[in-house]
């Protein structure tokens, strides 16, 4: 019997397994076999008069189970915003974050009684993919977590992953958190390429803007040249020379002391204007995605509205045309700006 729960009446220790034990033969009680030495005696006499038995009296209480915690089966919490989302949900419908899936079940062949399961024919092939319900509509509808009926202020969500075409993987979970709850995402691609991006997904105005805005500085350093006097271009043309890296301090204590006000602002201006770009494209990063959302319905309800009778293929098919990417404009916008920054330094 394992005494290991209990003690030793006698000195009080708990019992080990290595303990040398002896037990009263009439009420159960265990000793240590030193400590019954000692004593001589089973210590519990009234017990051998009731004829009770010590061990059922000392047996310590089993504790109580907890009571079973409910959890919620049937929704995805997200660890992002904690929006809870369905289980067919692959990201967070509120701000688009990935969502922890459940772990699935194991399949029955890889069980640990699968070889001793008599049942388990070895001629059939496991179908591990049903080919007659595949379905790649459906797939895409749980990776998004946007429905193809879903509502996007008078556009369905079919139509929006039409008119982005590639990467609506990244852009209709953004385009789902943007109508729900306002937030969107930094937009790395725009914030790295700018002037690229607008031309690649097919937004011109905006590209041509942000190439005027990319240009300026380089331009506007070029023209201001041809105001300064050719002693100061001499000078400065020295200057860069000696100092091939100098701080905006440096410069500036040495534009005090060789250049007129004149010729110190237009040394100035294209830093200036540098830095405003630089966050221009910072903030037009930061909104990058919801100006794409934007025209993306804008351009889908024009094709709509331009013929209400024509079938929804048709529609379809304008709506793919419009949308997706312009590689082709990308490239020859980088080709162009290569040649007219090679341009401006030959001048």
């Amino acid at each position: 019997m394992d005494f290991t729960k209990y003690k030793c009446p006698v000195c009080e220790k708990q019992f080990i397994e290595s303990d040398d034990t002896v037990v009263c033969p009439r009420c159960g009680a265990p000793y240590h076999r030193e400590c019954y030495k000692v004593k001589n005696k089973c210590i519990f006499p009234e017990l051998h008069k009731s004829g009770k038995s010590w061990i059922e009296l000392n047996t310590p209480d089993e504790p109580e189970e907890p009571a079973p915690v409910e959890v919620e089966t049937d929704v995805i919490i997200c660890r992002h915003c904690g929006h809870k989302n369905p289980l067919s949900n692959n990201v967070c419908e509120r701000c688009g974050d990935l969502l922890d899936k459940p772990k699935t079940k194991v399949p029955p062949f890889f069980s640990e009684n699968f070889y001793d399961d008599d049942s388990n024919n070895f001629d059939e092939k496991p179908n591990f993919l049903n080919i007659d319900s595949f379905d790649p509509e459906n797939i895409l509808e749980n990776a998004f977590g946007v429905k193809d009926d879903e509502d996007f202020d008078g556009v369905s969500g079919k139509e929006l992953k039409n008119f982005v075409g590639r990467k609506r993987y990244y852009y209709i979970p953004i385009f789902n958190s943007i109508k729900k709850s306002n937030i969107s995402r930094f937009n790395f691609a725009n914030f790295f390429f700018f002037e690229l991006w607008y031309f690649y997904r097919k937004q011109y105005f905006k590209g041509f803007i942000s190439l005027i805005l990319v240009s300026l500085p380089m331009l506007t350093q070029r023209i201001f040249e041809f105001f300064y006097s050719d002693s100061f271009k001499q000078q400065f043309k020295d200057f860069n020379e000696m100092n091939g890296y100098y701080t905006v301090d440096k410069l500036w204590e040495w534009l005090s002391v060789n250049a007129t006000p004149l010729e110190t602002a237009l040394v100035i201006i294209p830093d200036i204007l540098l830095v405003v770009v630089f966050i221009i494209k910072v903030y037009f990063a930061i909104s990058a995605n919801k100006g794409y959302y934007r025209f993306a319905k804008k351009k889908i309800k024009i094709i709509k509205n331009s013929d209400p009778e024509a079938d929804e293929k048709d529609v379809s098919d304008r709506i793919k045309e419009a949308g997706g990417v312009n590689f082709p404009a990308a490239f020859c916008v980088l080709m162009c700006e290569m040649i007219f920054y090679v341009a401006l330094v030959m001048l």
